[in-house]
């Protein structure tokens, strides 16, 4: 059975309760999955589930602790280049989180491979372009392109027999609305900080939190109105991301 992984401890690292609290998303997912679908999701693919969120959190918190924008870019070059090509990084902290990739996708087909390090390539390119973007609305649509990206991560984990069942599709459709979601929901709670930081080159003003919070209301009536979730798990889904959304502030 996997556990959450140990990453070196970066620059203003996340506690681990922070990260324990976000871990915790992978129960109510594998709820969802277990609703939909006949096939059940067993525990080990919840803990690889778990041990993901884990290693997405302290990649972007490290990416994130880095003020260089210079350096930022190169960091994010030098990870796109080694998930594409296999080449080795002169980074002790991205060399490790390779190597817990390595790890994690140690089971996988490789075409499975492929398409978790296609997706984790786009997802870095996606968040560069979020934090690049000086519109408001481009910025709102790359956000969402953000969280339907990274929800395509979890989906090699799934079994065979899951990924051939009559609603895997249905399951996908659902990962990703919630993931547009979650992520615009982070987004717009962390807008202020994000710009202080330097992560954003969108202000916090009133109209630019209110195109963020339009899009957040969009994208969760489409989530509320999605015939595959109960209105139970909407209602644990909702709390358990807006718990840590609130307690990572």
């Amino acid at each position: 059975m996997k556990e959450s992984f140990s990453l070196l401890p970066a620059p203003e690292a996340p506690s681990l309760e922070s990260l324990s609290k976000y871990e915790k998303v992978a129960d109510t997912l594998s709820a969802i999955a277990n609703e939909m679908s006949e096939v059940p999701v067993p525990e080990e693919t919840v803990e690889s589930w778990r041990a993901l969120l884990g290693l997405l959190y302290h990649a972007d918190h490290y990416i994130d602790s880095i003020t260089s924008p210079e350096e930022k870019r190169t960091k994010i070059e030098m990870l796109k280049s080694a998930l594409r090509k296999s080449e080795t990084v002169h980074d002790e902290f991205l060399g490790e989180i390779l190597k817990q990739i390595d790890e994690l996708t140690a089971n996988f087909s490789e075409e499975d491979r492929r398409f978790f390090l296609r997706s984790l390539t786009l997802l870095l390119t996606t968040t560069e372009a979020v934090s690049a973007s000086e519109d408001v609305h481009d910025a709102s649509k790359q956000v969402l392109l953000e969280g339907q990206v990274t929800s395509r991560l979890f989906l090699p984990f799934l079994s065979k027999e899951f990924r051939e069942s009559d609603r895997y599709h249905d399951f996908v459709t659902l990962l990703a609305k919630i993931g547009r979601v979650g992520n615009g929901v982070d987004a717009l709670a962390d807008l202020p900080a994000d710009y202080r930081d330097s992560q954003t080159q969108i202000k916090p003003t009133l109209y630019n939190r209110a195109v963020f919070l339009g899009t957040v209301l969009v994208q969760s009536k489409n989530l509320m109105q999605d015939k595959n979730l109960s209105r139970e798990l909407l209602r644990k889904l909702f709390f358990k991301s807006a718990k840590a959304v609130v307690e990572d502030r």
